[in-house]
């Protein structure tokens, strides 16, 4: 049966690997972890493996051209939110910055 690697693979593979990053995201986010650069940067790059494999699976088995747009649209969604960590630490690194302008400001000439 064609497109059987492609399906388990983006449905029973890689929407847990997903499903477990986001609750390790929420987890880190949660006690504000992402200040540091390196852990979210690392965490992005363990969280993109599965929906990274997951693509190069659809591209190379799959039943039929709407199936291999859905496994398609499906891992490229996930490797989004895999990038969800350097989001936040962008977050924080602007945040800091703006605190700073404004602790620069108040201080007295």
């Amino acid at each position: 049966y064609d497109g059987m690697l492609a399906l388990f693979f983006t449905f029973y593979l890689v929407l847990p690997w997903s499903a477990l990053h986001l609750v390790v995201f929420a987890f880190l986010a949660l006690f504000d972890r992402y200040r540091s650069h390196t852990l979210a940067r690392w965490h992005s790059t363990i969280a993109a493996v599965g929906p990274v494999i997951g693509l190069f699976a659809a591209l190379i088995d799959y039943r039929d051209a709407e199936f291999l747009w859905l496994a398609i649209g499906v891992n490229t969604l996930l490797l989004a939110l895999a990038l969800l960590p350097m989001g936040m630490h962008a977050i924080h690194r602007r945040r800091a910055a703006r605190r700073a302008a404004a602790a620069a400001a108040s201080a007295p000439a």
